[in-house]
C-alpha cells in the first residue's frame, strides 16, 4: 500500500535524526548539526546535536531559512557561508533543504561550525609569520639566501647589484661601475674573502 505524504516525510525525518548524531560527533565539539520539520516554523528543531548556537528541540526556524522559503528560494542549497551567534561567535554555516518526491522543501539539514579556535589560530599564525617592524624598505634585501657555497652568494650578489643599476657591464661607464662597487659593499660582500678579485673580474677592472 503507497504512503501518504505525511507518513512519507514522517520516514525521512525519523531518517534524517540518525544521520544528525553521527555527523556531529564526526566533526567534533565544534560542530552542531540541526534537522528542522519546515511544516512548523515556529518550533521546527526536531533533532539537534552538538552546543554551538544554544538551540533545543523546539527552537523556531532562522530568519535566513524563513526568508529563502517566503522567497521560493529553496532550489538551491546554502552552502559555506558565514554567519554569527548571539554573542558573536564566528560559524561557517551549510543549510542542506529536503524535499519530497514533488519537490517540495519540507525539512532542512544545518550544519553550523564555531571557527573561533580556527580564527584564533589563524591570528597567531599571521603574527608569528609577520616580518619585524624595521622591515628594509626593498623587499629584494629582506631575502636571505641559504647557500651551500660562498660561489653562489657571491654571484647572486653582483646579479643583483648590476640589475640595480640596470646597464650591461659592457655599457657601463666609471662612475656606474663605482656604484657597482658601493652597492656591494653596502651589502657586506667585501668581507668574504676573495669577493674583490671576483667582482673586478665581473665588471672588468682591475
Amino acid at each position: 500500500m503507497p504512503r501518504s505524504p505525511s507518513s512519507r516525510k514522517a520516514l525521512t525525518l525519523e531518517v534524517l535524526k540518525q544521520i544528525v548524531q553521527g555527523l556531529a560527533e564526526t566533526f567534533g565539539p565544534n560542530c552542531e548539526v540541526v534537522l528542522h520539520d519546515l511544516s512548523r516554523p515556529e518550533s521546527s528543531v526536531v533533532a539537534i546535536a552538538g552546543n554551538v548556537t544554544g538551540r533545543k528541540v523546539g527552537a523556531p526556524l532562522t530568519d535566513l531559512v524563513l526568508r529563502a522559503i517566503q522567497s521560493g528560494n529553496t532550489d538551491e542549497n546554502l552552502i559555506n557561508y558565514r554567519t554569527y551567534t548571539k554573542d558573536g561567535k564566528p560559524l561557517k554555516s551549510s543549510t542542506i533543504f529536503i524535499r519530497d518526491l514533488r519537490g517540495k522543501p519540507v525539512a532542512c539539514l544545518c550544519i553550523n561550525y564555531d571557527l573561533s579556535d580556527f580564527m584564533l589560530s589563524k591570528k597567531l599564525l599571521e603574527d608569528f609569520c609577520a616580518p619585524g617592524r624595521e622591515e628594509p624598505s626593498n623587499q629584494r634585501e629582506s631575502m636571505e639566501t641559504f647557500a651551500e657555497d660562498v660561489t653562489e652568494i657571491l654571484t647572486k650578489a653582483i646579479v643583483q647589484a648590476l640589475e640595480q643599476i640596470g646597464k650591461p657591464v659592457s655599457r657601463m661607464d666609471r662612475d656606474d661601475k663605482f656604484r657597482t662597487v658601493e652597492l656591494l659593499e653596502g651589502k657586506g660582500i667585501f668581507l668574504i674573502k676573495g669577493a674583490v678579485e671576483r667582482v673586478a673580474a665581473a665588471l672588468g677592472i682591475s
